[in-house]
């Protein structure tokens, strides 16, 4: 269910950060060694769907623990 509903909200997130012309990501070419390798491109930011996702999760995770606190606070 979770999955689900961050998948609609990269979605609303990507729409949002396109129509506003705003920079979600930020990328640049690594060189792999000597010898002749190709570079690779390497990416971050939240425009990127795992750390969209994984920045989520930690919200939620915070959410849960700020939760847990003030409940505690009004049973004991």
């Amino acid at each position: 269910m979770f999955q689900v509903v961050a998948a609609g909200l990269y979605r609303v997130f990507k729409e949002v950060t396109t129509y506003f012309d705003i920079t979600t990501i930020k990328c640049w070419h690594v060189k792999l060694g000597t010898g002749g390798q190709e570079s690779v491109v390497s990416c971050e930011g939240l425009g990127v769907p795992v750390y969209f996702y994984l920045e989520a999760v930690w919200f939620c995770a915070g959410l849960t623990a700020a939760l847990l606190f003030i409940f505690g606070f009004f049973l004991r």
